[in-house]
């Protein structure tokens, strides 16, 4: 930090000079935070030496409370010769960079509470990267002139408190075991009659106890329903559109679907000793007409 030089009268540097002990002045409050908002806006300060001496000026505070894009304006205060308080008002006009301002300074000038002078400083702010402003001065108190460089800073903020770390990712669960294939689902193919036949003999393969012996005619029509379902979504699964056969009398079968094949609708009769108590259901796979279709989604596995 430079120093500033303080030139007083014969009588005052007498007046001093017979104290074996300076008292420093008490400074002022100065605004805790900017009121309005910019860059520059804060507490700018210089660096407080260890000991005050009786021919330099430190402690330096300006409070920056107002920023527009060509000025800057708040209050400061500075400790000179140990005892000279000096506080006042301090506004600039920025340059088009914002990296220098002309300074103007006025204020009062107090000696140990005792004498109060005015005073004026000029200088010019040399702007580094919104952290430090370097300002060499001049100027003028009842006391004499006065000139100088003083480098503010200001403190940077306090950094948030970094979060904690996160938990370790938990091990991936090992991998299922990929399903067995079902031996009762056919491999994909064209869609053709042959295919279609494979779809509905492999579903009856697929769910034995629905083609097995059935203690009543109604439980043999039940599980005869079921499986025409489920058939159904196999071969929609498959790839064929596929759904229920509406009868020419209007019923709608348990024993026959109907299947999308080679551009038109066939109805195929699937089960044979449907509903016959003690005797197991054959599945078949013969062709009827007329076609009924008749939407249906089946039952999936």
């Amino acid at each position: 930090m430079g120093a500033l030089l303080v030139t007083t009268t014969a009588s005052a540097c007498a007046g001093f000079e017979h104290k074996e002990t300076l008292l420093s002045p008490t400074a002022p409050s100065l605004p805790s935070g900017p009121s309005g908002s910019g860059t520059l806006t804060g507490i700018w300060s210089s660096i407080v030496p260890q000991n005050l001496s009786a021919s330099s000026c430190s402690t330096f505070q300006w409070a920056i409370t107002s920023q527009t894009s060509s000025s800057l304006a708040g209050q400061f205060y500075a400790i000179c010769a140990a005892v000279i308080l000096v506080s006042g008002n301090a506004s600039g006009q920025l340059d088009a960079a914002g990296t220098e301002v002309a300074l103007q300074l006025s204020g009062t000038a107090t000696v140990q509470g005792v004498i109060s002078c005015p005073f004026s400083l000029r200088g010019t702010g040399y702007i580094t990267g919104n952290e430090s402003i370097r300002i060499p001065f001049s100027g003028d108190t009842c006391l004499g002139p006065v000139q100088g460089e003083e480098t503010l800073h200001r403190p940077a903020p306090n950094e948030p408190t970094p979060p904690p770390p996160a938990p370790p990712a938990p091990e991936p669960p090992a991998a299922s075991p990929a399903p067995s294939a079902n031996p009762n689902h056919v491999q994909p193919g064209p869609l053709t009659f042959e295919q279609a036949e494979q779809v509905v003999y492999a579903t009856g393969r697929e769910f034995p106890t629905l083609t097995a012996a059935p203690p009543t005619e109604s439980e043999g029509i039940s599980r005869a329903e079921e499986l025409l379902l489920r058939t159904i979504w196999h071969l929609k699964q498959y790839g064929f559109d596929a759904g229920r056969q509406r009868n020419p009398s209007g019923a709608i079968s348990n024993d026959k679907l109907t299947i999308f094949i080679s551009g038109g609708w066939h109805a195929f009769d699937v089960f044979f000793d449907l509903g016959r108590p003690g005797v197991e259901m054959k599945v078949i796979f013969l062709e009827v007409f007329p076609a009924g279709p008749l939407a249906y989604p089946g039952i999936p596995d």
